[in-house]
């Protein structure tokens, strides 16, 4: 057994009624959401970054679901992670992104994101018009890329 694995068992209790009243199911539901928003804050900038960081994020998350669910070393994985109903790391940054890209083209808001992102009005009309693309331009940089303004339009939110 892995020291994180061991670490992690510490957290999950044992099947009873606590002095407050909470239910184990319930104490999973609220150890659930808070590993969840550990895992979850501030990973959209790691869009598009390296295989290797994702790996590392990818292993974290299947430990965590291995010890709320209590599943074997030995088990797939991906059964696991859909009863959780979780994505992949590399499919939640996206699902992140194009997320907050469709509240800031629905909203406008906030401020500092809708200043970023422009919608493309084509000079012609184009049977395109209508699918409320974003303005897209080529990075210099690979850092530039993973960029909000960059990263944006490549979400296919229409």
């Amino acid at each position: 057994m892995s020291t994180t694995y061991a670490k992690l068992c510490v957290f999950i209790p044992e099947p009873y009624v606590t002095s407050v009243g909470l239910l184990i199911a319930t104490q999973q539901t609220l150890l659930l959401a808070h590993i969840r928003a550990l895992l979850d804050y501030r990973n959209t900038p790691l869009y598009g970054t390296s295989a290797a960081n994702f790996a590392k994020l990818q292993r974290l998350q299947n430990i965590l679901a291995r010890v709320v669910t209590m599943t074997r070393r030995r088990d797939h994985i991906s059964p696991v992670l859909s009863s959780l109903h979780w994505l992949m790391i590399s499919q939640r940054i996206k699902f992140k992104l194009a997320s907050i890209t469709y509240k800031v083209m629905a909203t406008g808001h906030p401020d500092n994101l809708s200043s970023l992102i422009h919608r493309y009005n084509p000079v012609r009309p184009l049977s395109s018009s209508s699918f409320n693309l974003l303005e897209s331009w080529a990075a210099r940089t690979k850092f530039s890329s993973r960029a909000f303004s960059h990263a944006a339009p490549k979400t296919g939110i229409h």
